[in-house]
């Protein structure tokens, strides 16, 4: 785990911090029985790489508009998935 501690770490210089925080939450999040991290079940898993996909993720979702710090990415997501969708 501190190998994936010290790859985020230092991408806090390079990515913003809200969004290397929700990457850290998402990346680190404990499976059912709790035993494994969820990137420690994938077969490869490069921080550097799953990085610049999160980016691109989030300026695809989010555009260049700032997101309120209170509100998770997985909330935005949903939310504009919603409109896209016509659902309430």
């Amino acid at each position: 785990m501190m190998e994936i501690w010290e790859a985020i770490d230092q991408s806090f210089d390079t990515y913003p911090k809200q969004m290397v925080r929700e990457f850290w939450e998402y990346w680190t999040e404990h499976n059912e029985n709790g035993r494994k991290m969820r990137f420690e079940m994938e077969k490869v898993f490069s921080i550097k790489r799953r990085l610049a996909t999160w980016k691109r993720n989030d300026l695809k979702w989010y555009g260049k508009k700032k997101r309120s710090s209170g509100e998770s990415g997985a909330k935005q997501a949903l939310d504009i998935l919603k409109k896209r969708h016509g659902v309430s």
